[in-house]
């Protein structure tokens, strides 16, 4: 009787899952997904590059964590518009350079970070052609399943 209402109890449990969550169907629900989702990566990556900002002052005074900016900058270049990525780029050369010791600085620092800069967009300007590539597809996709069929046409 008792290994019952154990059972019982845990498939009541399970049935308590969350709710699904509804399937956007109109063009202005999908916009609003779509504007509401890179508003959310948006913030995600300011929070991760102020998070490494924060590390580099702090944690890691004598060295540079520098190259911890990659990886939020990467997604970035995926997700954000030129102009955005590139204030993004800016923002952490400037952060980079901030939070070097003043004895380290230099010209051939900063021309070697802007260096690396030109280095990274070598490998993203491929990458962001190729997700231009994939949103085309998938929005041609989109278009075409939501094409009213051809009237007439025998199958």
């Amino acid at each position: 009787m008792r290994l019952q209402g154990k059972r019982l109890a845990w498939s009541m449990l399970w049935r308590r899952s969350a709710p699904e969550a509804t399937i956007p169907t109109t063009h202005g629900e999908i916009t609003n997904l779509e504007r509401r989702i890179l508003s959310v990566e948006f913030a995600l990556i300011v929070l991760s590059i102020a998070a490494i900002a924060t590390a580099d002052r702090f944690v890691a005074p004598g060295t540079s964590l520098g190259f911890l900016y990659l990886i939020p900058m990467s997604y970035s270049a995926l997700t954000h518009r030129w102009p955005v990525f590139v204030l993004l780029l800016a923002a952490c050369v400037w952060l980079r350079q901030w939070d070097t010791p003043v004895e380290v600085q230099s010209w051939s620092r900063l021309a070697l970070d802007w260096t690396l800069v030109a280095v990274f967009l070598a490998v993203v300007l491929p990458l962001r052609r190729l997700g231009r590539a994939r949103g085309l597809f998938f929005r041609s996709a989109r278009e075409q399943r939501d094409e009213p069929p051809h009237v007439g046409a025998q199958q």
